[in-house]
């Protein structure tokens, strides 16, 4: 596993709280997850990534996994799955692919980070949409999570679920065996993922959920009214996901929603190789490259996000907390602050580095 994807799926793995909405501001996106009412585990996991192409230019993603109940770790399988993609991504942030490229390379590494941990014994449903600075909107989909589109004020799912009863148009509901996933992340080299673009001037928001959400639009179209009623993304979320629960939360419920728009940020990255990431529990930073640079230092204290947690190294191995996450509290004296100095300096320059930010962490 590279360290960029053992970062990843470490803090994807991170305990969290019961359900959080969070925006993310300078995307108009929001990203929230709900552990529902009758799973006593969360194994869904949603994020939104932003970065930069080597030629300067901002991309950013959203990635939703469902852990597939019934087999092993369903948690950690998406987890693995949301951290092999997005390391995928940031790797094809240095290529002028296209956007169908970066997508389906994303799916077909992330399919192999899980099937290596758990040799087709565990997997995750995954959908992604792609939004880059001047290409067309570009979205991606495994399993039975669902991709769905948003214009007008009208909701129109883009993705098929991967089961018979998807692949016929008929509703799960009514033919229980028919709903079994053909296909899943993990599953091995028979993977076909579905990657589409759209119209590069169409206007709308692209949202991403799981079943824990989507099966409400078997039985009515209130997923349809609160999506065309609310237009902030952070009311929207928190409305599909309190439905949800209100309707008997028997599934872990997640989701995503961001604009199909690639407006540059009025902030610009000093370089390809730095994207920020938030799911709906926190935010991180991840450095690629030379650790000691100045210019990602200054950068990273512009944004002002509070209660910092600085990493003094990258760690390539999941088991080795103390190298991923180390709080500026345990600098006690001069001597452990000059240990940890020369321990940063002899770092290999291409590993990642990881700022986490807990704005929520009471002080």
């Amino acid at each position: 596993m590279k360290p960029l994807e053992a970062q990843l799926a470490y803090w994807l793995s991170r305990q969290t709280a019961r359900t959080s909405v969070r925006r993310v501001g300078q995307l108009g996106a929001a990203v929230g997850s709900d552990i529902g009412v009758v799973r006593t585990e969360n194994q869904d996991r949603a994020v939104v990534v932003q970065g930069w192409e080597a030629n300067g230019g901002r991309f950013s993603v959203a990635v939703v996994a469902d852990g597939i109940g019934g087999m092993r770790a369903g948690g950690a399988c998406a987890s693995l799955a949301v951290s092999g993609f997005i390391a995928s991504i940031c790797e094809s942030a240095n290529f002028r692919d296209s956007s169908s490229d970066w997508m389906m390379n994303a799916a077909l590494s992330a399919n192999e980070a899980v099937y290596n941990k758990y040799y087709g014994d565990g997997g995750a449903t995954l959908v992604a949409a792609l939004i880059r600075h001047g290409k067309a909107p570009c979205w991606m989909s495994v399993g039975d999570s669902r991709v769905y589109l948003e214009t007008e004020q009208k909701l129109q799912k883009l993705s098929t679920d991967d089961t018979i009863a998807g692949q016929l148009g008929r509703n799960a509901i009514e033919s229980p065996e028919q709903g079994r996933l053909l296909q899943f992340v993990g599953m091995g080299s028979d993977l076909q993922p579905h990657v589409h673009e759209l119209e590069s001037k169409l206007s709308g928001r692209f949202i991403l959920v799981t079943d824990g959400i989507h099966y409400l639009s078997k039985y009515s179209s209130c997923m349809d009214k609160i999506v065309s009623i609310a237009s902030d993304s952070g009311v929207c979320a928190k409305r599909l996901l309190e439905l949800s629960n209100w309707c008997g939360g028997h599934d872990n419920a997640s989701v995503v929603i961001i604009p199909l728009s690639d407006e540059e940020d009025s902030i610009s990255a000093p370089s390809a190789g730095f994207i920020e990431i938030s799911d709906s529990f926190g935010d991180g930073q991840f450095f690629l490259g030379d650790l000691a640079s100045s210019s990602l230092r200054n950068y990273s204290k512009s944004r002002a996000l509070p209660n910092k947690t600085l990493s003094n190294g990258a760690a390539g191995d999941l088991s080795e907390k103390e190298k991923v996450v180390t709080t500026a509290k345990k600098v006690r004296s001069k001597n452990s602050a000059v240990k940890k100095s020369s321990i940063a300096k002899s770092n290999v320059a291409n590993e990642p580095q990881l700022i986490m930010e807990f704005p929520n962490k009471r002080k």
